[in-house]
């Protein structure tokens, strides 16, 4: 048993390593990146200059595009995320560890709450189509195991928001708090049910997911 966990350890191990190589050559190889795009209206507008560009990407190890200045520039990248640094996010201005930290729990809340809910319905289907094996109800809950375990995850997320966000807006398309409202800090309530609505599509979309493969 030892062996093999070992083994799929490794071969999970080096498929991180060349996923993660081929996106970051993917992103080296495009004809322009995120420093090109913020900085053209400044350089356009003489705010900056092309060495200032240069220096930038330089900081960043997105200046030499060549196959070895890529390969070094993604060994530097691999070594310092080994280590846990993960880089510095052009979006938020800072570490993307930090960024990470700051949303991790929500992801993992609502993967919880997905899988108790989960647990909760698919169980009683699984016995009931079970004890009644080649009925109508054990065909229905068979094709919507099939249909949710073949689903791709981002159509049913966008199909989900389409309905339920853009269509009926019953539903928040994004964040975990409304922008336009504030709350006073005690009321504790209005902020805690604020947060639970916004929760509600995402753990919809996770739960009919995996609802299949239990």
């Amino acid at each position: 048993m030892s062996k093999y966990i070992l083994k799929r350890l490794g071969i999970s191990l080096i498929i991180l390593i060349g996923v993660s190589a081929l996106i970051y050559l993917l992103v080296m190889l495009m004809p322009s990146d995120y420093i090109d795009n913020q900085t053209a209206a400044a350089v356009q507008s003489g705010q900056m200059t092309y060495e200032d560009v240069q220096r930038l990407k330089e900081l960043y190890g997105l200046a030499d595009k060549s196959f070895s200045g890529i390969v070094k520039s993604y060994v530097s990248w691999l070594g310092s995320a080994m280590k846990g640094d993960l880089g510095f996010s052009f979006l938020y201005g800072r570490p993307v560890t930090q960024v990470i930290n700051d949303y991790v729990w929500i992801s993992f809340l609502i993967s919880l709450i997905a899988y108790v809910i989960e647990i909760i319905i698919a169980i009683p289907m699984g016995i009931k189509a079970a004890v009644n094996q080649y009925s109508g109800y054990d065909y229905t809950v068979s094709v919507f195991s099939m249909i949710a375990t073949a689903l791709p995850s981002f159509f049913l997320a966008a199909l989900l928001m389409n309905v339920f966000s853009i269509r009926l807006g019953w539903m928040p398309l994004q964040g975990l708090t409304t922008a336009t409202q504030i709350f006073d800090p005690a009321d504790w309530w209005g902020i805690f049910k604020d947060k639970a609505w916004h929760l509600v599509l995402p753990i919809l979309t996770l739960t009919l997911l995996n609802i299949g493969g239990l």
